[in-house]
């Protein structure tokens, strides 16, 4: 059982298991679910090294030249479904 506040000790039996972990919310969105994962295609290490190009110089075609990606596939990906997320990136 986890704690809720940050100053209580976990709560734990003498041999149950460990306490859960404190989770922290990823920088990243969730990766776009694709229907083939191709390894020159849009993996969810990728699109994730996408984001990060775009954050670092903001230009969606420098951060596609940086992945070696086609804008216009950068674009496709976008309007997929699950994409909410990314498109907000």
């Amino acid at each position: 059982m986890c704690s809720t506040l940050p100053h209580d000790p976990p709560q734990r039996p003498p041999h149950g298991p460990p306490p859960c972990p404190r989770r922290r919310a990823s920088p990243f969105p969730p990766p776009i679910p694709r229907q083939y994962v191709l390894h020159d295609g849009w993996t969810p290490a990728r699109q994730i090294a996408f984001i990060e190009e775009l954050a670092d110089i903001g230009s969606v075609e420098g951060a596609c030249k940086a992945v070696d990606m086609s804008q216009a596939g950068t674009y496709n990906l976008r309007r997929q479904p699950g994409a909410e997320s990314f498109r907000k990136a």
